[in-house]
């Protein structure tokens, strides 16, 4: 015998590979749309080209709803604008929401110029030294950029 346990039926995700990239945008800017839908279309625009005039100005609205972080895979999708997201990640670094603040200082150290390398070293010292990492991956290719 076993111990009997409560299942939940199972549930199928909706696809909503479907939709158009403006419909996906659409889902993703409606205050009503659940957080798993949304969640669902950041994965159906993740698996298309960078839809970035769209996308950037609704990044600070994707949190989840106690505000404490970002949806599921919103910082790829930010991660896959690239250099589009700089701007706008200028605005977000001044924001009072931690995570959004974070993937704007993600976003200008993956884009900007030499002056972040002082902050970057300084990174990787105290990753270092608090032996708080599960290794330097990201911080190395950020210093690595600046190698000729």
């Amino acid at each position: 015998m076993g111990i009997e346990v409560q299942s939940r039926p199972f549930v199928p995700r909706p696809s909503l590979a479907g939709l158009s990239t403006a419909e996906l945008l659409a889902l993703l800017a409606d205050a009503r749309t659940e957080d798993a839908t949304k969640i669902e279309a950041l994965r159906a625009l993740n698996g298309r080209e960078p839809a970035a005039e769209g996308l950037i100005p609704l990044v600070p609205l994707l949190g989840t709803s106690d505000g404490c972080r970002p949806l599921t895979l919103l910082r790829q999708a930010v991660e896959r604008l690239g250099a589009l997201a700089v701007p706008a990640a200028h605005g977000w670094a001044r924001d009072d929401r931690p995570w959004l603040a974070q993937m704007s200082a993600d976003v200008l150290a993956d884009h900007a110029g030499p002056e972040v390398l002082p902050g970057l070293v300084n990174e990787l010292a105290e990753q270092w030294t608090a032996r708080a990492w599960c290794g330097p991956d990201r911080t190395a290719r950020r210093l690595a950029r600046f190698v000729a």
